[in-house]
């Protein structure tokens, strides 16, 4: 039973928040100056015209509302692909943090089901390994831990850390080893994740007590890659059956 609840305890992890809040609050809720209101307005709704005229009179592209708000983040939380991109090609910056929740637009994007959007940000500037202040996560550790495996490949691609800590002790390759996504700790093994880190507050537990932990039924598509995240490890040298 200890086992198991402490393996729950990792997987607890994951139950994070959604981003709903957009669709119930409105921009004056953030922007008390009519032009940065008008401002997210346009971009959330992709008006680019009105976009081009409200800079062109003198609004501030990355001004921050309250909390950090700004613009391409509520673009972005609006899913408005014309308007975010239109922000990005005019120097918005992604890598402001929004108070309420310690995201930004790169690490917004990591948890949004259309890779899109991780793309457009990443082209214009998006710290692959911008840290949450809060949960101390990084944009692989959101996309990981929202199940978007593909948003994870792209930041794997692009040379994202994987072996940052965030503030429960875990390390991007444990949030994917926890839910079972073994194919994706494959890759992040043979791209340089760490199986070694160990879990803190866990008398030394490491990736190879939760792969020697977890369940795989023979009929999954992941036991295939558990066997190889298993064999690749031995290949390494470690022991995958008694190591912590």
């Amino acid at each position: 039973m200890r086992r198991r609840r402490f393996l729950l305890v990792i997987t607890s992890a994951l139950a994070l928040e959604t981003i709903c809040w957009a669709g119930e609050m409105n921009a004056a809720d953030f922007f008390k100056a009519d032009s940065q209101r008008s401002l997210a307005e346009a971009a959330a709704n992709g008006r680019t015209d009105q976009l081009k005229m409200l800079l062109s009179k003198g609004a501030d592209i990355n001004a921050n509302g309250l909390q950090g708000m700004t613009a391409l983040y509520w673009a972005l939380a609006h899913r408005s692909k014309s308007g975010v991109s239109w922000l990005l090609q005019h120097n918005a910056n992604p890598n402001v943090l929004f108070a309420r929740d310690g995201t930004s637009a790169t690490s917004l994007a990591a948890r949004l089901e259309d890779p899109w959007f991780l793309r457009e940000i990443l082209a214009h500037g998006g710290d692959l390994n911008i840290r949450n202040p809060i949960n101390g996560r990084t944009p692989l550790a959101e996309a990981i831990a929202y199940g978007l495996d593909e948003n994870a490949r792209i930041l794997i691609s692009a040379g994202a850390d994987m072996n940052t800590v965030d503030t429960t002790g875990l390390t991007p390759v444990l949030y994917a080893a926890a839910n079972q996504k073994y194919e994706l700790v494959y890759d992040m093994l043979i791209a340089g994740a760490d199986p070694t880190i160990q879990i803190a507050r866990s008398n030394g537990k490491t990736l190879l007590w939760v792969i020697g932990h977890s369940r795989v039924p023979p009929s999954a598509a992941a036991y295939q890659w558990q066997l190889k995240v298993i064999e690749l490890l031995k290949q390494r040298g470690l022991d995958v059956e008694h190591g912590q």
